[in-house]
């Protein structure tokens, strides 16, 4: 059976720093409406242009690429800045996004309009419902939605159009199926934080949770050929796969300042870890200290400056 995933984009982009217009600090305040046509306009204008598959560099779209290779089929990357991306697709690289940071252009909008789910319709506005048209184009296929809370929120608008027989081929995976409408909640897979548990074969950092479950879900039901089957068997193969496992006790990090950052990547740089993402994760689980993605990213391309 095909299998398309779907994920969202990452902090973390390979090609160079973003064209400047490409900031969305760049951006002028407005309505959503006005500041999406202006940067509508910025995208189609820029020149230097990458695979996307290529540009999103973060651990869970490298997931998404090995799961791809495994399974064939297809990948799209629900982006702030893009709309929805077939992986294949060239774009530029861009510094936005919804979630909280310096980098929201939530902060830009003025107005009532400022949900993430008023950016998705303002920036799709000339391409509509991009997500559910996907769902219904691949009408043969398991659609496996891998998405972060505040990624889902930006889009399940479009997933509450769908017809149940197009609802009955989606899987939503990262996400607890409370936080769902009671319809949506039958294509969610029961997942929570018991994934990261050692033994899981699926375990890794908050950020990358729904793209593990992702490869978790799918790894399952290859193993028990299982992907042609129903939400319900889904749900049952997941709640078994989880049941002898434990959540594993959270981990406090510390917050530390910009300047104390910088200093550590300067000194992280010295060593064999030359990659942002190697950084990051030595960042994380070797010093203890608690760091965005986005704003590692901005301080280490400050720090290389």
């Amino acid at each position: 059976m095909k299998v398309v995933l779907v994920s969202h984009c990452s902090a973390l982009k390979a090609g160079g720093e973003p064209a400047a217009k490409l900031r969305v600090n760049a951006l002028p305040r407005g309505s959503v409406r006005e500041v999406a046509n202006e940067w509508r306009r910025r995208v189609r204008s820029a020149r230097r242009r990458v695979c996307a598959q290529d540009l999103y560099r973060g651990a869970g779209a490298g997931l998404m690429r090995d799961v791809r290779e495994s399974f064939g089929g297809a990948w799209y990357i629900v982006s702030a800045g893009h709309g929805l991306v077939n992986c294949r697709a060239r774009i530029p690289s861009y510094d936005l996004s919804v979630s909280r940071g310096p980098s929201s252009v939530l902060r830009r909008l003025k107005g009532p309009a400022r949900r993430s789910s008023d950016w998705w319709k303002a920036l799709t506005s000339g391409n509509p419902n991009p997500l559910k048209r996907l769902v219904e184009r691949e009408c043969e296929a398991l659609v496996v939605i891998a998405l972060s809370a505040r990624y889902l929120s930006m889009v399940k608008h479009e997933l509450a159009l769908l017809s149940d027989r197009a609802l009955r081929q989606v899987r939503i995976v990262g996400v607890r199926p409370e936080a769902l409408t009671p319809r949506l909640r039958k294509a969610a897979m029961p997942y929570d934080r018991r994934l990261n548990s050692s033994r899981s074969g699926a375990s890794g950092g908050e950020v990358t949770f729904a793209q593990r479950a992702a490869v978790h879900f799918l790894n399952i039901c290859k193993k028990a050929k299982a992907l042609a089957r129903d939400c319900v068997h889904h749900a049952r193969l997941v709640t078994r796969a989880l049941s002898p496992l434990r959540s594993p006790r959270r981990k406090r990090r510390t917050k530390v300042s910009d300047a104390r950052i910088m200093g550590l990547i300067r000194r992280v740089k010295r060593t064999s870890l030359r990659t942002l993402h190697g950084g990051l994760r030595w960042l994380r689980h070797e010093q203890g200290i608690a760091c965005e993605q986005s704003r590692f990213a901005r301080l280490w391309a400050k720090a290389k400056a």
